[in-house]
């Protein structure tokens, strides 16, 4: 439901450690811990922003040659205009 939103929230918590792991450290690897762990964090909350964003915006993926999903069963697309399935419903996934 979320789409992995939670997992990149736990990664940005988990560069946040490995930073403050880092201002323990002398030398090169207080260097090299505070930029993993500056990367960590930033890609993860640049991650949740962009999922955030997609979910927010109501897009579909992006189907076989680079056609958009069709959204049927979310309610987004009508069943006649889905260009992937050729104007029949996809099926609903398997649980």
């Amino acid at each position: 439901m979320f789409g992995g939103i939670p997992l990149l929230l736990i990664a940005a918590a988990a560069g946040y450690w490995v930073l403050t792991l880092a201002a323990g450290q002398k030398g090169n690897l207080k260097r090299f811990g505070q930029i993993v762990g500056i990367l960590i964090v930033v890609v993860a909350i640049a991650g949740t922003a962009c999922k955030l964003s997609y979910q927010w915006r109501g897009r579909c993926g992006m189907g076989s040659k680079g056609k958009m999903a069709c959204c049927a069963s979310k309610g987004m697309m009508p069943k006649a205009n889905c260009p992937v399935t050729g104007g029949k419903m996809a099926p609903a996934p398997a649980n």
